[in-house]
């Protein structure tokens, strides 16, 4: 399995990083602990990954994930919702076994 990014996510990352000139850099998936549900899902961008980074691309993203936030992240994919009331990324993580209401945390 791998990390994906949606052609819809990838077309807004394009635009947000073309907007802050910032084409070359990977973008960084992580988790934090904390939220409503236990994780917390945090992007960044980032120059280069570090050895202990799982590289990935998709669509055009390049994408690196630290091999802790991987465990509880493989298979994610990120996706962008245009919708008037739910604009934003949202993560589709097959191991989320419950999230909160904003979608940005989650617990396995």
């Amino acid at each position: 399995m791998a990390i994906e990014v949606s052609e819809r996510g990838a077309k807004e990352l394009s635009r947000i990083m073309t907007e802050q000139n910032c084409q070359e850099l990977y973008l960084r998936m992580s988790l934090k602990g904390g939220g409503c549900s236990g994780f917390n899902y945090h992007l960044d961008f980032t120059k280069e990954p570090t050895y202990f980074d799982h590289v990935f691309e998709s669509n055009g993203i390049k994408v690196v994930v630290d091999k802790k936030s991987y465990i509880f992240m493989n298979g994610t994919t990120l996706d962008f919702s245009t919708g008037l009331l739910d604009r934003g990324f949202r993560f589709e993580n097959p191991m989320a076994k419950i999230s909160c209401g904003c979608g940005t945390s989650f617990g396995i």
